[in-house]
């Protein structure tokens, strides 16, 4: 996570496997300034990014994780 300015998921991925970005790393993540962007292509909600709680739609594509106050923030 330290060394991630953009990280592309696209992964499958099952509850039986640990979250491969954890809120606790994406704070980590930001003590570095580095991680910038999150794209999941796959989507899957509460699936291996364990900050993503719902989709997005292309009329607000984008979204902004505060990973400090746990909260998302909408884009347009």
């Amino acid at each position: 996570m330290p060394y991630l300015t953009v990280y592309v998921n696209a992964i499958s991925w099952s509850k039986d496997y640990p979250h491969l970005i954890t809120k606790q790393g994406l704070k980590l993540a930001k003590s570095f300034n580095r991680l910038l962007v999150i794209a999941d292509v796959s989507c899957l909600i509460d699936g291996s990014i364990e900050i993503l709680q719902k989709y997005n739609e292309i009329e607000s594509p984008f979204s902004y994780y505060d990973c400090e106050n746990d909260e998302w923030h909408e884009q347009a």
